[in-house]
């Protein structure tokens, strides 16, 4: 296991722990102020159960090699391996993905039987990367798509976030669960910024940029409690710490959540194909 795949799977795990952990305190403290029931110790043992599972599925998807990929040399597969990250972080599609790895993964095979070293076939592996991919796509309007994915996300994560309070409050309305302010702002850095940025650092030379989610998810925290010992008499302050929004508050607005999904997905396919080079 290469040290890139070493600190994947610590990241994942970490980032499971850090949700393992939350959902169990999160019971304890429920059950000590009386409020815990069945509903609530289900969502937290799925909360719990989607955590040891995800750290399953990076291995899986990240960490699993191919069996054309056990072909490369120690040498030759540091090099791969940022390239592939970088291509499947790409807008490509997914068809288009999978075709120029293994394209690359051909090159690369037939350069290390042809007796070449790794260094000499790809001196910088990131820039490789971004050359073959521009050589496909043109990425101006990666931009816009990039957009897109945080628009989705951040409407998946307003409608799961607000399920699964509902959930754990069944006899509320759906439309009077509210977010909390800071926890909205949480989930805007998260589709808009955190995810684009990780998948950008990672595709680099950098391994331990996979440790930023849960880097930046510290310092969220850290950054929430010293507004609070230090700045706590503001209202603005009170109102961001432990205020709440509510994000769906009607029919209309979680129709519009949920039709962002389907009409982003495709806005993707049509740019994807003014974007791809003939």
């Amino acid at each position: 296991m290469t040290k890139r795949e070493r600190i994947v799977i610590l990241s994942s795990a970490l980032l499971a722990l850090c949700v393992i952990v939350s959902a169990i305190v999160f019971l304890i403290q429920a059950a000590a102020a009386g409020n815990a029931d069945m509903m609530s110790y289900l969502v937290m043992g799925i909360c719990i159960l989607l955590g040891v599972f995800s750290v399953v599925g990076v291995y899986f998807l990240k960490v699993r090699k191919e069996k054309y990929e056990k072909l490369l040399n120690a040498d030759y597969f540091l090099k791969y391996e940022i390239i592939r990250d970088a291509i499947f972080n790409s807008q490509l599609s997914a068809s288009g993905k999978k075709e120029i790895k293994e394209d690359v993964l051909d090159m690369l095979l037939s350069a290390q039987n042809a007796g070449k070293s790794a260094a000499a076939v790809v001196t910088n592996p990131a820039t490789f990367a971004q050359e073959i991919l521009h050589a496909f796509a043109k990425p101006s309007r990666f931009f816009l798509m990039t957009l897109l994915d945080g628009i989705i996300g951040f409407s998946l994560f307003v409608v799961g976030f607000t399920t699964i309070l509902w959930l754990e409050q069944i006899e509320t309305s759906y439309f009077a669960i509210g977010i909390d302010t800071n926890m909205t702002v949480l989930l805007v850095f998260v589709a808009f910024l955190l995810i684009p940025v990780t998948k950008r650092l990672t595709s680099t030379e950098r391994p331990w940029m996979f440790l930023l989610p849960l880097a930046f998810g510290l310092l969220f925290v850290l950054a929430s409690e010293l507004l609070r010992a230090l700045f706590y008499d503001v209202e603005a302050v009170r109102n961001y710490l432990d205020g709440t929004i509510r994000m769906i508050p009607g029919w209309p607005i979680l129709i519009i959540y949920v039709l962002t999904v389907p009409l982003g997905l495709v806005s993707k396919v049509l740019l994807r194909k003014n974007a791809v080079k003939g």
